[in-house]
């Protein structure tokens, strides 16, 4: 997988984020046969198949003793992709402010051997754009990735 703008791609699989008064992340992929465009161009598409347990948050971050919950999320079924929304934000959502975090829980697509594909992929690609750690905790022993967007300094 790779990050892109604010998408994470991989060999098929797309985790996309897209906040305001809500926000979303999912699972996408690609069939190996359609390969980027010569423009650059690239289509995913949406994959029920690959359902996992995720969790979405997105707050408001006014400083560090006023931080505002826009919703928390933690659906019981598996999910592809992930949403939430809050109405009473509509229209005055400050993307500065904004912090976005997601949990993606990977362990279901370990296989016999114990190798995951998907999250190796995501924890390479991550690696490769050196990410500051402070915005990515990956959990080596339970293959959960939580990921945090935030145009500004979190701690």
């Amino acid at each position: 997988m790779a990050i892109v703008d604010n998408t994470l791609r991989g060999h098929g699989e797309v985790i996309t984020r897209n906040p305001g008064a809500g926000a979303d992340i999912g699972i996408y992929s690609r069939p190996t046969y359609m390969a980027q465009d010569r423009d650059g161009l690239d289509h995913y598409f949406a994959d029920t198949s690959l359902t996992m347990p995720m969790q979405l948050y997105l707050y408001n971050n006014y400083g560090s003793s006023n931080i505002e919950n826009i919703f928390s999320w933690q659906p019981s079924e598996e999910q592809w992709w992930i949403t939430g929304f809050n109405p009473e934000h509509v229209g005055i959502a400050d993307m500065t402010k904004q912090v976005m975090v997601a949990c993606v829980d990977f362990s279901e697509y370990t296989d016999a051997n114990g190798k995951n594909e998907m999250y190796d992929e995501l924890k390479d690609a991550l690696e490769e754009l050196e990410l500051d750690k402070k915005y990515v905790i990956l959990d080596e022993d339970e293959e959960i990735v939580w990921i945090m967007w935030y145009e500004g300094d979190p701690i």
